[in-house]
């Protein structure tokens, strides 16, 4: 289980490491019961440092590979 309330500081450490970051790729198993918090609490943050925030839902492994596909798509035609 995660504690939500961290999730801006995630967002901060990329900051740092990476100051032209403006996208990011969250990629997420929704029906975990460790997921519900998720979306609010890092998508309050994602605009507090000028970032464009995109869940990636996946629910098996063999989805993570199109998911990753998807969101580099995205982020191309933007």
């Amino acid at each position: 289980m995660f504690e939500y309330g961290i999730s801006p500081k995630w967002l901060e450490l990329l900051k740092e490491i990476a100051p032209q970051m403006t996208h990011v790729g969250i990629i997420r198993d929704p029906p975990a019961p460790s997921q519900i918090g998720l979306p609010g609490g890092i998508q309050s943050a994602a605009s507090t440092f000028a970032m464009e925030l995109r869940m990636i839902d996946v629910r098996a492994a063999d989805e993570i590979e199109r998911g990753l596909a998807a969101l580099a798509r995205s982020r191309t035609l933007a």
